[in-house]
């Protein structure tokens, strides 16, 4: 997390918020519940108090279950740089330069959308879920929320709009 000088697109005036390049939540299981609560990715203005969605990349890694998902923001593809980081299989280049890192950091699922971000997640684990299930493997208290989600939100959650700011659109984290 670094600061960040931002402008609010509804006031126009500027000030310094947390942006988020990259979630550890096994390190920081917190992030994790920031991410679902639309505490990250997400600026409230203080002076005119609107929320404003910070479209930077992110990304979003868990090393308890060997997986990492990378927001990229639809205006990078336009940017010849970004495909210097990428091998022709979408694998980041980096993996040579730094060895010791796990392979999952290098074969990150790219989504250019928050929304798909968010149901690749709820994906991921709902597979875990399911798989700790079959093999009687205890549920884990921090995926207590992919539970709870039933049908209706998850459908809701697939039918974001895109005119609508993403984290207004998608149903709130169950309690």
């Amino acid at each position: 997390m670094e600061q960040c000088e931002v402008q609010c697109p509804h006031c126009q005036r500027k000030q310094q918020t947390e942006v988020w390049s990259s979630l550890n939540v096994t390190h920081d299981p917190e992030l994790k519940e920031k991410f679902w609560a639309r505490k990250i990715k997400v600026t409230e203005c203080r002076y005119c108090k609107k929320q404003t969605f910070i479209d930077a990349p992110l990304l979003y890694h868990d090393m308890e279950h060997r997986f990492s998902v990378q927001y990229l923001p639809l205006s990078l593809l336009d940017q010849p740089d970004l495909y210097d980081q990428f091998d022709s299989a979408g694998f980041l280049e980096k993996a040579d330069i730094f060895p010791g890192f796990a392979d999952y950091i290098w074969k990150p699922h790219i989504v250019f959308d928050i929304a798909e971000m968010m149901r690749y997640l709820l994906f991921r684990y709902r597979l875990i879920e399911l798989s700790n299930r079959r093999c009687n493997v205890p549920h884990h208290p921090g995926h207590s929320h992919m539970a709870a989600m039933g049908l209706w939100d998850v459908v809701s959650l697939l039918t974001c709009r895109r005119e609508e700011l993403i984290w207004n659109a998608c149903p709130a984290k169950p309690a």
